[in-house]
């Protein structure tokens, strides 16, 4: 009696019992991700995760990124207000000022001089690191009163 179809059989019947029992696990558990630690802080999970987890990640992710978008371009567009309502506000006062300076003697030169010093006054990018770096070499330098 030739046994070789048998073990054939048995070989598949094995190989179809392996594969079965594979196919019921969840190989995603067994792949890992490395998240990228900005990422990973941002939205509170592990940097290391595996694919099952990844994928959870990554729509807590994108859920964050929308609802920072949103806070920030609500942001932009009070400040874009305030902004609007202040230009404004300066412009009906030199306005104002305009037409009645030219009734005083030299208003065209105050409203000048005062429209210059109101520029003098606002501050400009980069104003606030170069008061610390000020402060910074002053306390340096080993005191208040240098």
């Amino acid at each position: 009696m030739n046994k070789t179809p048998i073990y054939v059989i048995a070989g598949c019947l094995v190989g179809i019992s392996i594969l079965a029992g594979l196919s019921g696990c969840d190989v995603r558990k067994q792949v890992s991700v490395d998240i990228p630690p900005s990422v990973a802080n941002a939205i509170g999970v592990s940097a290391d995760s595996n694919l099952k987890e990844a994928q959870v990640a990554w729509e807590d992710w994108q859920v964050w990124v929308e609802r920072e978008s949103a806070k920030f371009a609500t942001e932009i567009e009070d400040a874009s207000a305030r902004f609007a309502m202040l230009n404004s506000v300066t412009d009906m006062g030199l306005q104002a000022l305009e037409t009645q300076a030219g009734s005083i003697p030299g208003g065209a030169l105050l409203v000048s001089g005062l429209t210059f010093a109101s520029g003098l006054m606002l501050r400009r990018p980069g104003d606030k690191k170069r008061q610390d770096d000020l402060a910074a070499k002053v306390a340096e330098l080993g005191g208040e009163n240098v």
